[in-house]
């Protein structure tokens, strides 16, 4: 009920005339034993080739940093205490 109130809200302020229509929910496809979501390709779940691409490279670059950032700390803190 809270939702549809906000959404009422939100369709007036945004210039919508009159009630706010409701929203189309997602239908579901279902294709042998797979559930899928309507809209939903192959590249949206995350398959890859066999070699990584230079942006799965720089979307993995900042954990990378980050994880040998808290190594290097991690081996100065003990280095320093030890």
């Amino acid at each position: 009920m809270a939702v549809r109130e906000v959404y009422g809200a939100y369709y007036g302020e945004m210039g919508g005339a009159g009630a706010a229509p409701e929203p189309n929910a997602h239908t579901i496809k279902k294709k042998g034993k797979v559930v899928r979501l309507q809209g939903q390709s192959g590249s949206q779940l995350g398959l890859t080739t066999s070699h990584p691409t230079r942006t799965t490279f720089r979307k993995y670059l900042p954990a990378l940093l980050i994880f040998v950032s808290i190594v290097i700390l991690i081996v100065a803190y003990t280095f320093l205490t030890g």
